[in-house]
């Protein structure tokens, strides 16, 4: 294999490390949220029952959640970052730019074409990313963007 070719592969695999370092951190803090709001763990631990403690945990799953919901983002600006030898903040910038521009690209075509639903939309692959109504483009299996 070339030297070179292996260096890049390299180098783009470091660089999907950054975002993924990120989502284990907040999907611990979601999970761990989400368990002690449920039902049965307030049966065990009553303190947990609380309006105060109840707003808290929720407000945490809640502000942890953009992270997992903008997985896409995060990968656009992680890759730019790794890939890029110099000026990285531009690359970064640029990425994002060119993220939101697929989005709104993909809400002009499919107005355009008359195809454009608000109500239902998962039915249809569509859906709202960053406030922008959209095709669902990313694998949230994997967690892998497709574009």
């Amino acid at each position: 294999m070339n030297s070179n070719f292996k260096n890049e592969i390299q180098t783009f695999g470091r660089s999907l490390l950054l975002p993924i370092a990120v989502l284990a951190p907040v999907g611990m803090l979601m999970g761990i949220s989400s368990t002690l709001g449920q039902a049965y763990m307030i049966d065990k631990l009553p303190f947990l029952g609380n309006a105060y403690c109840n707003m808290i945990l929720s407000s945490v799953g809640l502000i942890s959640s953009v992270v997992f919901q903008n997985i896409p983002l995060l990968f656009a600006m992680g890759v730019a970052y790794g890939m890029s030898k110099k000026e990285k903040g531009i690359a970064v910038f640029s990425s994002v730019i060119a993220y939101l521009t697929l989005l709104i690209s993909m809400y002009v075509h499919l107005k355009l074409m008359g195809q454009l639903v608000t109500e239902n939309m998962a039915f249809v692959g569509q859906g709202m990313v960053l406030g922008i109504y959209t095709l669902k483009i990313e694998a949230t299996s994997v967690g892998i963007c497709l574009f």
